[in-house]
Formats: C-alpha cells, structure tokens, sequence
C-alpha cells in the first residue's frame, strides 16, 4: 500500500474511531454527532478553540462535507422541517 494510501484509511478509521467513541459518552439528547460549520454558525455560536473536523454527512442539512461535534457549538438544537425549507 502507498504511503498516501495508508494515510487515508488510517485518517478514515480515526474519524470513525472518534465517532464512535463520541457516541459512547455522549447523553441520549446529543446523538446528532456531526454538523457542518454552516450550520454550526446558523444555529448555534461557535466555542473558542480547536475544533476537529472530518468530512461526513451533516445531520442539519444533510450535506457531505467537513463536519465537526456539535459541542463545537454548543449542542445547537436541530432545525425543524419549517426552518430548513421542507414543508
């Protein structure tokens, strides 16, 4: 396997690794575990510091692209099907 190669799997099985163990210690009412920066901004307020991204599906909007926990921001309540444009 190329180095480049490896590098990616191992970045993907670290983000899944990170998930999963996210999913572990997190309460019942945080189980969305990822959100874009879009929507982070839209609907929560961004913490100060280090945030870890990943790319993944956002659980607010849907969209494959990079996404952080949601406690980067705040734990942000997600939107209803009225805010998001969805009848």
């Amino acid at each position: 396997m190329a180095e480049q190669e490896w590098r990616n799997a191992s970045a993907s099985a670290g983000a899944k690794l990170c998930v999963s163990l996210m999913k572990q210690n997190l309460p019942a009412q945080y189980e969305h575990l990822a959100i874009c920066l879009p929507c982070g901004n839209k609907y929560g307020k961004a913490n100060t510091g280090v945030m870890s991204c990943w790319v993944a599906r956002c659980d607010w909007c849907g969209a494959e692209t990079d996404v952080t926990s949601p406690s980067d921001f705040g734990y942000p309540k997600k939107p209803t099907p009225k805010q998001c444009g969805k009848r």
